[in-house]
């Protein structure tokens, strides 16, 4: 688990990420295209697991109502079992 300071800087960011994307679909009726790459390096430790879980759980929410479209990049390995345990 996260603690707090590290949870509420994940939420700062991407407080940051709406508020932009919102100005950019205002402007070019266009989502934003986020990518994460390299996501299985969060896969390497319990602060990254936690880290992953916060981050698909914003990912879900701007899938349904937000101007983010987000995408999660690994190779193969441990990484895609990582991204497989959240389907």
């Amino acid at each position: 688990m996260l603690d707090s300071g590290a949870q509420n800087a994940i939420a700062a960011v991407t407080k940051g990420l709406e508020k932009q994307a919102a100005r950019y679909r205002q402007k070019y009726n266009k989502k934003v295209v986020l990518v994460f790459d390299g996501i299985d390096i969060l896969a390497k430790n319990k602060e990254g697991e936690a880290v992953y879980d916060q981050l698909i759980e914003w990912a879900k929410a701007q899938a349904d109502t937000g101007d983010i479209c987000v995408v999660f990049v690994s190779s193969e390995g441990a990484g895609v079992r990582f991204l497989e345990r959240t389907q």
